[in-house]
């Protein structure tokens, strides 16, 4: 089956989220974690921090900036997805939820966002 359009963006910011992570010491530990229907864009870690990163690419800001549209029920998602993960691997050190936003020549990191 053959990738959307929207998919390839996605999958192309969450290129550029990586990349991003990892010039500022991230470690990248998974892309696209699931849990049942629920999904993290990406999971990180850096020093003693765990991070669960939705990641939102937007073409322009004309309606809004990238960040503005991780809704309640992506933000509950991302948190029901790392609380399994969570006891999976039984992480003892601190978590963070963040997200990248990307706009065409500028991403931005919101550290503890939600």
């Amino acid at each position: 089956m053959s990738k959307t359009g929207k998919q390839e963006a996605g999958e192309e910011g969450e290129l550029k989220a990586i990349e991003f992570l990892t010039g500022k010491g991230y470690d990248i530990l998974a892309r696209n974690y699931r849990y049942k229907y629920c999904e993290v864009d990406l999971i990180a870690t850096k020093g003693d921090i765990l991070a669960f990163i939705e990641v939102k690419l937007r073409g322009t800001a004309e309606f809004g900036y990238p960040e503005q549209f991780v809704s309640n029920i992506q933000k509950r998602n991302v948190k029901m997805a790392a609380d399994y993960y969570l006891d999976k691997f039984g992480w003892e050190g601190f978590i963070s939820f963040d997200i990248i936003s990307i706009l065409p020549g500028e991403i931005t990191h919101f550290e503890d966002a939600f």
